[in-house]
């Protein structure tokens, strides 16, 4: 008993001496302690004693010491760690012989070694104890590791350069980018990670070569609780260089350049600094593998983000930026954004094109972009349905998408619609339905080289109301003839423009009309385009017509002798479009009394005309048509203008008499005063004619002016009227086509008293479905035609039911 309470007592007096500071011999101490825990019990109690003595005065000081230099705005992280390695060192050694000597005796297998104990009370002492030590700490520890990095990315590029042969002067210049960028991950990068003015300071006193701090975390154990800065280290350092590389560069390919910068720069250190902070070579492997799984993720994260962010701008530069298209693509198939992409795209489209300050052309061009690109990016079609969809219901919204669509199509000069109507692929007429094509024979889709062992169902996010083939169909024009469901919308609609073109265009090129219809036979069908091409026939008629009278009337004296009647006047040459009124929309505009040499002349014609053709007659529409005149004034000043009859009659009326009053003129027009007060305008704001008012409004004098002032002088000018109106409306044809339904709707609320619109709709459809004046408008035209009968007063309508008026 005295033997082992002498063997207690040495035990003592060694573990004091040590944790005093005194000499310490391993295999003195060894032999105390073996001495000391005689069994089990007695070496628990020595462990707790042990660690209570190393707690009270080693740890508790160091500490103390450690969150002074913490705090210190002149101290570093190389102060701190420094403290914390002394402090710990020794009492490891003692920890590591006591976990020796007790090792054979713990009864249980699961038992606290001295060794983790003091680990344990270490890490509470100087770090776990308080969270803003930690905070701190971990701000430290970035600023330090930022700084390492960024050594490294410049000592990499110093090697890269050496290696290399001399770069151009692009090479040079993005090398001076790259320069200048790090230069600021220097200037800001303690800023960012600590508010506080004292780490930046730090940072700059901090001059710890990486393995002597690897040394030091592998003594201290720690490097579980600097893994987060080390995170944030790397992730903001990839995104820096992300962004940097790669943010409003669209032509090239730049994810796998990204992906090279991070093997070489950011990983090559990771894997330095993890061999230096890890003893273990086997946890080292692991940590390097979860963190190149980690990065590689947020490379692939980071880029999508920017370019989700960006993908208005990349759709708009489509096809120059496919290559940025590509990049997402790669991106969305490992990370799965698809949804976030749809978003994205969606909110860009509300904010910077669906809005009224954008012109429907504009938006067009916009949705033939993103149905080309979208395909690039999925070719299953599920996201193109996802974000078109807003687009679509926009542009039924306005008038005008129908005739801007019709209007690419024949553009010749610089129209992708044009492109895509006459490309030398395999061209399909457009189906009435925009499903019908996924009723297609098997055998013909085989016959055309599918596989149907190839065959993949749609993803679980497409619509299940649309079919996969619509939904992978490329075929552009049909996807914006469906914006409305019906394909004959547009044929009208380039009937109606057709015609206008041809009634207001001095010059007619029939190749060019023929070969858009042939095309447009294609696409829309052969029977659709019947009256489009017998109105394209009627104009190459017109023309060898014309030619014909035009040799009969050069003989006629009776039309030199009108001539010589109106000396101020010289009535060149006269032509006329002879329609077919059956195969042209309805023509609309008030007549016009011409003036008297321009009637003679048409009078002369319609008589040619009938001996040429007997028994037709001409029936003239006096407003249609445009006029090519030439002015002359004093100084053998003249001036060109192509203008509308109307415009042309009006200053034909100021050769015969230089001044006119408004009355005086509209009675000698047969057109209201109003009409020629708005028409007359023109030829005063073009300093043709001088307006004066007299005190009655209704008493305005227009006097021809002799000379044209230099604002509006020239030698020949083609001045369009601006204030002219179309040959053809698409109103006045609708109202027109939809007269003949008046009596069905007339019979309908004489038998039901009153009907919604809804019930209209589809009472006609069913009643009215065959025959030549089948029913195919749709619902909103069939509301703007019963409107227009309540504005007449033969309907009424009442909380949205319409009634005969009584």
């Amino acid at each position: 008993m005295a033997a082992a309470a002498a063997a207690w007592t040495a035990c003592l007096r060694a573990c004091e001496a040590r944790l005093g500071g005194g000499a310490w011999t391993a295999g003195e101490a060894e032999a105390a302690l073996e001495a000391a825990a005689t069994d089990s019990s007695m070496a628990a109690l020595l462990q707790a004693w042990l660690l209570s003595e190393m707690e009270a005065r080693r740890l508790r000081p160091g500490a103390e010491r450690f969150a002074q230099a913490l705090g210190n705005a002149a101290g570093g992280l190389d102060a701190c760690m420094t403290i914390a390695c002394e402090t710990l060192e020794p009492l490891l050694d003692l920890a590591r012989a006591l976990d020796r000597v007790t090792q054979a005796k713990r009864l249980d297998a699961g038992q606290t070694s001295a060794c983790q104990a003091l680990r344990t009370a270490f890490n509470n002492a100087f770090l776990l104890g308080e969270a803003s030590k930690l905070g701190i700490f971990r701000k430290r520890v970035y600023v330090y590791l930022d700084r390492a990095l960024t050594g490294h990315q410049k000592a990499q590029r110093t090697r890269d350069e050496e290696d290399s042969e001399a770069g151009s002067s692009a090479d040079e210049d993005e090398d001076d980018d790259d320069e200048n960028d790090d230069d600021e991950e220097e200037g800001g990068a303690g800023a960012d990670a600590d508010a506080d003015a004292d780490v930046s300071m730090t940072a700059a006193s901090s001059k710890m070569p990486l393995d002597e701090f690897g040394r030091r975390m592998v003594i201290l154990e720690w490097f579980l609780l600097i893994e987060e800065p080390l995170s944030d280290i790397l992730c903001k350092s990839t995104e820096k260089n992300i962004s940097r590389v790669c943010k409003g560069k669209f032509e090239y390919n730049l994810l796998g350049r990204v992906r090279a910068w991070l093997d070489s720069v950011a990983l090559a250190w990771l894997q330095e600094l993890l061999q230096v902070c890890l003893a273990d070579p086997v946890v080292c492997k692991e940590k390097f593998a979860q963190y190149r799984a980690r990065l590689e993720f947020h490379v692939f994260e980071t880029l999508c983000d920017l370019r989700m962010a960006e993908v208005f701008d990349i759709i708009t530069e489509f096809p120059e930026s496919s290559p940025a298209l590509e990049d997402l693509k790669d991106c969305l198939a490992r990370t799965h954004q698809h949804r976030d992409l749809v978003l994205s795209l969606r909110q860009a489209f509300a904010s910077r094109l669906l809005h009224p300050g954008a012109n429907t052309a504009q938006i067009l061009d916009v949705y033939i972009a993103t149905i080309k690109a979208l395909r690039l990016v999925d070719t299953s079609g599920v996201l193109l349905e996802a974000i078109s969809e807003p687009i679509k219901s926009y542009l039924r919204k306005r008038e005008d998408t129908v005739r801007c669509i019709v209007t690419s199509l024949t553009d010749d000069s610089n129209s992708e619609l044009f492109e895509e109507l006459g490309r030398e692929t395999e061209i399909r007429p457009i189906a009435h339905d925009y499903d019908e094509s996924d009723n297609e024979d098997p055998d013909e889709e085989n016959a055309r080289g599918a596989d149907p062992e190839a065959w993949t169902p749609d993803p679980i996010e497409a619509d299940p109301r649309k079919t996969s083939r619509s939904r992978r169909s490329n075929d552009i024009l049909s996807m914006l003839v469906h914006i409305y469901g019906s394909k004959e919308l547009f044929v009208n609609e380039y009937r109606l423009m057709l015609a206008d073109k041809l009634l207001s265009s001095l010059e007619f090129d029939a190749e060019r009309e023929v070969r858009n219809l042939e095309l447009l036979k294609l696409r829309f069908g052969e029977s659709s385009m019947t009256s489009c091409e017998i109105m394209v026939k009627d104009i190459e008629e017109s023309k060898r017509i014309n030619t014909n009278i035009g040799t009969t009337l050069a003989g006629k004296t009776l039309l030199r002798e009108a001539a010589r009647s109106y000396p101020n006047i010289d009535l060149q040459t006269m032509e006329t479009t002879i329609i077919s009124k059956q195969f042209w929309p309805t023509l609309h505009g008030d007549e016009i009394n011409l003036h008297p040499l321009v009637k003679q002349r048409m009078e002369a014609i319609a008589h040619e005309y009938s001996v040429l053709k007997n028994p037709r007659q001409l029936n003239w529409k006096t407003n249609l048509g445009m006029v090519e005149l030439e002015l002359e004034f004093d100084d053998d000043q003249c001036k060109t203008f192509t203008v509308s009859p109307i415009l042309a009659n009006l200053i034909m009326y100021f050769g015969d008499k230089k001044t006119w009053n408004l009355p005086d003129l509209a009675r000698e027009m047969d057109v209201d005063s109003d009409v020629v007060r708005k028409r007359m305008s023109y030829w005063v704001n073009a300093g043709v004619v001088r307006a004066e008012r007299v005190p009655l409004p209704e008493e305005v004098t227009y006097t021809a002016v002799d000379r044209l002032s230099e604002d509006h002088n020239g030698d020949e000018v083609n001045a369009e009227d601006d204030d002219a109106d179309r040959a053809v409306s698409a109103d006045a044809q609708l109202a027109e086509e939809m007269k003949v339904y008046e009596s069905f709707v007339r019979g309908m609320l004489n038998n039901y008293d009153a009907l919604t619109l809804e019930r209209i709709h589809n009472m006609l459809k069913m009643f009215v479905s065959t025959g030549e004046h089948k029913y195919e408008k749709n619902i909103n035209e069939l509301e703007a035609f019963l409107d227009k009968l309540v504005k007449d007063e033969v309907l009424e309508v009442t909380n949205g039911s319409y009634f005969l008026k009584k």
